[in-house]
Formats: C-alpha cells, structure tokens, sequence
C-alpha cells in the first residue's frame, strides 16, 4: 500500500482468497491469530505467495478463546467488540479483522481513526470512505465481515470463499447471507 496506494477491488479479491485458504487451516488446528491486520499480512519475494505473520497474540480454541479478563489483545480498530470488551476470540473475530484490513487497503484509512471518532459505529458506513465503489458482491461480503455482532458474521473462511467463487451474476449464494433487493 506504501508503495502502490490504495487497492483496487480485484487486489482484494485476489487478497481474500489467499489469506482465507490460511485462516481455513489455523481454524482448523483451533487456533486463533488474534491481531490480523496489515502490518501482519505479507507476501514473500521469492514466490509471491501472501503469508500471514507474528503469531504473537494467537491462542488455541477451546469452547471460546478468553484472556485474563481486563486485557485487550489485538490492534485498536482492527479487533472486534467482543475481543476487545469481553476478551473473548472466535474464528469470526479473525475474519472482522480480515474485513477491517480489506477497508484500510481500499480506502488508505486506518481504522483507528474512525474507531476514535465512532466506535464501532463506522462499519455500518464504511463505503463512504472508500476511493472507489466496488462491486455489489464484494459490498455484500465486506458488510457480512464488519458486523458489529459476531453471530451475524460470516462463521467459517470457508462461507466467505464460498461466496467470493459464486458467479457475479448469481446472487443466490449471497442472497442466503444478505436481503438483496431485486428490481
């Protein structure tokens, strides 16, 4: 972003993809990152291949992921509500980040500045802040991965790959997810 400026729509996409495929496996091995954000997503020179670092925060999954209470893990603005206030992390705590990356790379804002002025308020309107639109579908899926409330986002990597893979013009899949007006 330092070098390019904000991404475009299909960097994102493409982004999603690889670093989903990743949170799929450490999901999978119960484990949580727990600070996914920008500055912990880089891609290798060698092979190009995107890789998620610093682990530091990261903790084995058990019923839930809680810390000792009065402790906040994560990065400010990254983190979602329940992590942050009640110190507990779920799979779908790691892709609130992952969509709160996704907002920052599109928009070149970080989301600490609105987190200050808003809360968490700012997801709910977070495309005004955007450089460019995007696509219908990528609004859909971003909007899932920012709700405040973690039982309304997205449960799985899988369910978020599932509906970046569906064809544009079959709204069936995120229309399962989202009330999608037709007109």
């Amino acid at each position: 972003m330092q070098q390019e400026g904000a991404f475009k729509e299909a960097k994102i996409q493409e982004l999603l993809l690889d670093l989903l495929n990743i949170l799929k496996s450490v999901h999978q091995c119960q484990v949580v990152h727990r600070d996914i954000k920008p500055e912990n997503i880089i891609r290798r020179d060698y092979d190009g291949k995107v890789v998620l670092i610093d682990f530091g925060a990261a903790k084995q999954l058990t019923a839930t992921v809680i810390s000792i209470p009065g402790t906040a893990i994560g990065s400010f603005g990254y983190a979602p509500l329940e992590q942050m206030q009640g110190a507990k992390a779920y799979p779908t705590s790691d892709l609130y980040s992952l969509g709160v990356s996704c907002f920052h790379l599109l928009s070149g804002i970080h989301p600490w500045d609105l987190w200050q002025r808003q809360g968490y308020s700012w997801v709910m309107s977070w495309r005004q802040y955007l450089k460019q639109p995007v696509s219908q579908k990528l609004g859909l899926i971003l909007d899932k991965l920012l709700k405040e409330d973690y039982r309304e986002r997205y449960q799985s990597a899988n369910e978020v790959i599932k509906d970046l893979n569906a064809p544009s013009t079959a709204s069936s899949v995120l229309s399962s997810h989202f009330l999608v007006p037709t007109s």
